[in-house]
């Protein structure tokens, strides 16, 4: 079973399965520094763990993408504001380079071409 097929299997009980430490994402976001009006790429966002977070900075503009169509259907159901685009789609094949800043949160571990 490759990562997408595994993620689109568990993604309805993923927050149940997995508990992410409040003050270490807290503390993740304040190093970043990210000013008000920034554009954010979250790469692998799963059910958007990141996503409440990132929108207490005030960006301009969130997307948020994920090879799993599951994991984005549960993100997209926790998450209805404007500022945040949801796309299934593997980050070796996004081309958009018109971000301030770039997250990859739990998510290195999964990708298949960690060199690239």
């Amino acid at each position: 079973m490759d990562s997408k097929e595994f993620f689109n299997k568990v993604a309805f009980e993923w927050d149940n399965m997995c508990k992410h430490d409040d003050i270490k994402l807290r503390e993740i976001i304040e190093l970043s520094s990210i000013r008000n009006n920034a554009k954010i790429l979250d790469v692998g966002t799963g059910t958007g763990i990141l996503v409440s977070y990132l929108l207490e900075k005030s960006p301009l503009k969130i997307t948020a993408i994920d090879i799993s169509e599951n994991m984005i259907m549960v993100a997209k159901e926790k998450y209805k504001d404007d500022g945040v685009e949801f796309i299934v789609k593997d980050v070796m094949d996004f081309n958009d380079k018109g971000f301030d800043y770039i997250f990859i949160y739990s998510a290195y571990p999964h990708f298949n071409d960690k060199e690239a």
